[in-house]
């Protein structure tokens, strides 16, 4: 009962990005005294910190804005998509994420088939109701415009109702000790869900995010079906990706066979 009630405040706190001392007490009727003692557990776990008076969200305040990421190695990025496009199968159901690289997929999959996509991002939703042959499926919920993307419980809740084959990821930062990682806890919960469940995972990552280690792992690197990058990454991911089987894309190899078409 406490661990369902920590997990409940936690989202609460992080949903809402702050909450006040007597609105928590209110909410789950509970003593300040054992208030205390849930926000210390809580702090600990790294997601929220404690102010006078109450509680905020951590993880939102690194966020780069969502206008910054997108013009942040654009090129490589919209080279990233159109490759890494070609990886999702003609009529799959694709949960495509929020990330700026991910973004640049869906025009690749223009008069390649039929899809459906599912997406908690506007700017993939946007381009995807733009495509003719794709079905659209918003899973709705709050929007934030920090990561300009839906999420909540809601949200949530009803991405765990759908069944999606393949899932194109972006990340934060791509280590081999913690995997794919993200700086936004709800974010996270998401790309977890959507991660344990799905046939195949294609991860979208430029050169910049390996080596990093975001704040919240949300699937282990050896879950990855393909990376598709825009450079090679170090000896140590090439022999990584080769003993766990995860296919490698480079735009940077791609390349040096045949120009890919703009």
């Amino acid at each position: 009962m406490k661990a369902a009630r920590l997990d409940e405040m936690e989202q609460y706190i992080l949903q809402n990005e702050r909450a006040s001392i007597q609105e928590l007490i209110k909410r789950f009727g509970i003593s300040i005294n054992t208030l205390r003692r849930d926000l210390d557990e809580l702090e600990a776990r790294g997601h929220i910190t404690k102010y006078y008076g109450g509680a905020e969200a951590r993880a939102l305040t690194a966020l780069t804005p969502v206008p910054e990421r997108f013009h942040k190695n654009a090129r490589a990025k919209r080279l990233i998509g159109e490759l890494a496009s070609a990886e999702v199968p003609p009529d799959s159901t694709v949960f495509v994420d929020s990330g700026s690289t991910a973004s640049n997929v869906v025009h690749g999959l223009e008069g390649r088939g039929r899809f459906t996509i599912l997406s908690h991002s506007l700017s993939v939703l946007s381009e995807s109701a733009r495509l003719k042959e794709v079905n659209t499926i918003s899973p709705g919920g709050i929007y934030n415009a920090a990561i300009g993307a839906f999420v909540g419980l809601s949200t949530y809740e009803a991405i765990r109702s759908m069944s999606v084959q393949v899932a194109v990821m972006a990340a934060t930062g791509v280590s081999i000790k913690h995997g794919l990682s993200n700086t936004t806890y709800f974010e996270a919960e998401i790309k977890r869900l959507v991660t344990s469940n799905c046939e195949k995972i294609i991860l979208v990552a430029d050169h910049s995010k390996f080596g990093v280690e975001a704040m919240i792992t949300y699937c282990p690197l050896e879950r990855v079906s393909t990376v598709v990058t825009d450079a090679r990454p170090r000896e140590e991911y090439l022999e990584f990706f080769d003993k766990h089987s995860i296919r490698l894309r480079c735009v940077e190899d791609e390349q040096q066979k045949a120009p890919i078409q703009r």
